[in-house]
C-alpha cells in the first residue's frame, strides 16, 4: 500500500518530536492535537466509496435517514399523534379558556367560536424525557400545551406504540 506525501510527512514529524528526555515529550504531547488534526484533515478522496469527498462519507454514515419518503420527525409524530387523539380534550382546553376571557372582556361572542377572532399566543413545547442511553427514549416524549403562556395540558406519548397518557 502506498503512503500519502502528508502521512509520511506526519510520520517524519513525530520521529523527530520523540525523544526520550521530559522535555522533548512535552513537546511531543503539546504537538500531538496539530498532528492528529493534520492527519484528520488530510483524507485522500481516492479512498472513499464512489468517489465521494470524506466529508460527503462521513454526513451520509452518520446522519440518519427516513424509512419512507413521507416519515416525520420523531417530535413531529408526537405532536401528531396528541392532535389525532386528543382532539375532543383539545377543545374542551380552548372552550375553557374562551369562557374565562368571555367573562372577563363582555365579549358577544359565543365560547365556541372565539378562537376565530382569539389573539392569545398558543404553544405547543415537545422533548424527550431525557436522552436516550441507560434506557430507550427515543419514543417517548413529553407533549406540553399552553396558552398565554400558561401550560393548559401535558401528555407523554410512545410514539413506538402510538400511546398517549395525559400527565396531571
Amino acid at each position: 500500500m502506498r503512503r500519502s506525501h502528508a502521512a509520511r510527512n506526519i510520520d517524519r514529524i513525530v520521529e523527530d518530536t520523540v525523544e526520550t528526555d521530559s522535555t522533548s515529550r512535552r513537546r511531543f504531547f503539546l504537538l500531538l492535537p496539530a498532528v492528529l488534526s493534520f492527519v484528520s484533515g488530510c483524507r485522500n478522496d481516492e479512498h472513499s466509496p464512489n468517489g465521494a469527498s470524506a466529508s460527503e462519507t462521513e454526513r451520509y454514515v452518520t446522519q440518519p435517514t427516513a424509512k419512507t419518503e413521507d416519515e416525520i420527525p420523531p417530535h413531529c409524530e408526537a405532536l401528531s399523534i396528541v392532535w389525532a387523539t386528543q382532539q375532543e380534550m383539545i377543545k374542551q382546553l380552548e372552550i375553557a379558556y374562551a369562557t374565562a376571557e368571555q367573562k372577563k372582556q363582555k365579549e358577544n361572542i359565543g365560547t365556541d367560536g372565539r378562537w376565530w377572532f382569539d389573539t392569545a399566543k398558543r404553544q405547543w413545547d415537545v422533548q424527550r424525557p431525557f436522552a436516550p442511553g441507560g434506557f430507550d427514549s427515543t419514543h417517548w416524549f413529553l407533549v406540553k400545551y399552553s396558552i398565554d403562556d400558561q401550560a393548559v395540558a401535558n401528555w407523554f406519548v410512545d410514539t413506538r406504540n402510538r400511546k398517549v397518557d395525559i400527565q396531571k
